[in-house]
């Protein structure tokens, strides 16, 4: 049975995950240490013992996402867990790339923490919301997103779309959405239209620091968000991750190309299983595997 590694992005984060695996396991703990040596912070008391509202900011939520998703893979890894393919979702597809081999552990610390502050100030500006459409198709929602400062960004399920865009659009479509019988609206903890336009200059800023990286080829397939099929092999980093930043994630699209070309088994390497639970419903015949099970 073919497996593809998943990793969690952004939303995923909560006050001491990973603490049982890093309590457990030298992969782990040795993964935070170099990542704390990289980025000067303790990672481990940042995911540990924050409180949320500070672990929940996104300079901060990032970096931890990171860091419990690198040092479970590093586990996985060490256990000899074969796997066929890699996929992440919104930040995780930085974890995706550092698993294949593209870019190294400290590098990819650096982005990440790069990445992290550049969206936090990107949101502290106050001009960005989303929320999550439960109920409609992405479609449907295009379409309603016309003539509004809003759009749809992360097409997580059937029936779940995420919506971006300053707060003046999602009230708009929102309202639209409502009157086209969406089941609920929920408002997400992010103040940043993330995966939108709005993104640019901290999406050009990320795309400078990464030139200064080396990038080696890929050793697996990572399917991206941008299209939901894998990377190519000569692929620029820079390139992709500025993109990556500003263009919606097409995570649906994504676990059906996976299926598509023989996947079978999906593994959610990180905090929580918010992923597990998108690709469950996007396919019933897909196998979801917790991390336990494999160690």
């Amino acid at each position: 049975m073919k497996t593809c590694l998943v990793f969690p992005g952004q939303g995923s984060q909560s006050p001491g995950m990973g603490k049982s695996y890093y309590d457990s396991y030298p992969e782990v703990r040795d993964v935070l240490t170099k990542g704390s040596y990289v980025t000067d912070r303790d990672l481990a008391d940042l995911c540990f013992n924050s409180e949320p509202e500070y672990l929940n900011r996104t300079e901060n939520a990032q970096l931890a996402i990171f860091a419990i998703s690198a040092a479970l893979f590093a586990l996985v890894d060490g256990k000899g867990v074969k796997f066929d393919a890699l996929a992440g979702f919104s930040l995780g597809e930085c974890t995706a790339l550092y698993a294949s081999g593209m870019i190294s552990l400290e590098d990819a610390f650096r982005l990440v923490q790069q990445r992290g502050v550049l969206m936090q100030q990107a949101a502290d500006s106050g001009m960005g919301a989303m929320c999550a459409v439960l109920g409609l198709d992405g479609n449907t929602i295009k379409a309603l997103a016309a003539g509004t400062e809003a759009e749809p960004v992360n097409f997580n399920c059937p029936g779940q779309v995420v919506i971006s865009g300053t707060p003046k659009g999602i009230e708009l479509l929102s309202s639209r959405c409502k009157e086209a019988g969406a089941k609920r609206i929920v408002p997400l903890t992010l103040s940043g239209a993330f995966h939108t336009n709005a993104m640019a200059t901290a999406a050009q800023k990320l795309s400078e620091t990464a030139k200064a990286f080396k990038s080696s080829p890929m050793g697996i397939a990572v399917y991206t968000n941008l299209t939901g099929f894998p990377l190519a092999p000569d692929t620029s980093l820079s390139e992709h991750l500025s993109e990556h930043m500003q263009s919606p994630v097409l995570w649906q699209s994504t676990i059906e190309n996976l299926i598509s070309d023989g996947i079978a088994s999906f593994v959610e390497v990180g905090a929580g299983n918010t992923l597990s639970r998108f690709i469950s419903k996007t396919s019933k015949n897909a196998t979801v595997t917790l991390l336990e099970e494999l160690i």
